[in-house]
């Protein structure tokens, strides 16, 4: 049975704006099977990565691949809705093109789409949406370019920051933000900022777990295990934000922002 694997993220871009939303992707990724030619009887997976996808080695992305590896021979394809928010992550982009030969199609805006004939396949109307097609060996070239030209640049930016940096001040150029007569904070108040920041996002991760928070930290001051928080949890029906059942995961990071507010 011809299946479609796609891979949707939590993540906001590099100032702080939220990214695309999982229904956003879902309906790139819908898009993508049907042009692809995988109509409505063809099965359908999606692969959800957590905001902690960077610093967990992207677990799904990984899954996705081994997937995309293990099906060559089956109808099954990838799908990687958007590249946004990871187009210069080097950890994901590198993890991306070790699937590079497999049915991984990778969807982005920075390239154009070209017509490519491909007849009596599920691949003929794929020039309709811009991407990288791994199976296909100019694609999968095309794509490890890409990758390459990114881990060039990361190369060469701190010594052209440097660079640029010497010839301002050559100019005559005043660096920094400071401004003649602002305040200059002290290191007891960046401490006290910093203190106070990371308070607020604590509490806004736990937010959603509000109603949960006092039974999960009784629970495991009269010894109950995480494992067995879980299970409670699940019996008394509690649900993360997404409407899944909570995980071992959440409840030591609920138990962790507890103990350090």
């Amino acid at each position: 049975m011809a299946c479609v694997v796609g891979y949707i993220r939590h993540y906001y871009r590099w100032n702080g704006d939220p990214g695309f939303t999982l229904e956003e992707q879902r309906k790139w990724i819908r898009d993508v099977a049907r042009e692809h030619g995988y109509g409505r009887e063809a099965g359908r997976l999606f692969l959800e990565e957590g905001l902690d996808g960077e610093a967990t080695r992207w677990p799904k992305l990984h899954k996705a691949i081994r997937m995309a590896e293990d099906n060559v021979d089956r109808e099954i394809l990838v799908v990687i809705p958007t590249l946004d928010g990871v187009h210069f992550n080097r950890s994901f982009l590198r993890t991306l093109s070790e699937g590079c030969g497999s049915p991984i199609y990778v969807r982005s805006g920075w390239r154009r789409a070209i017509i490519i004939e491909a007849k009596d396949t599920n691949y003929e109307s794929r020039s309709k949406s811009p991407g990288w097609l791994l199976t296909l060996e100019d694609e999968a070239a095309s794509f490890a370019e890409m990758v390459s030209r990114v881990r060039q640049r990361a190369t060469n930016l701190p010594s052209s920051i440097r660079g640029g940096l010497k010839k301002a001040r050559e100019r005559g150029v005043r660096l920094g933000c400071r401004r003649p007569g602002s305040h200059r904070f002290t290191k007891t108040e960046q401490s006290i900022g910093g203190q106070t920041t990371g308070r607020k996002r604590r509490q806004a991760a736990t937010e959603p777990y509000k109603l949960w928070v006092h039974k999960i930290w009784s629970w495991r001051k009269s010894g109950e295990s995480i494992r067995g928080i879980v299970m409670r949890l699940n019996q008394e029906g509690a649900l993360s934000e997404e409407g899944r059942k909570i995980g071992p995961t959440q409840v030591y990071r609920i138990l962790k922002r507890a103990s350090i507010s």
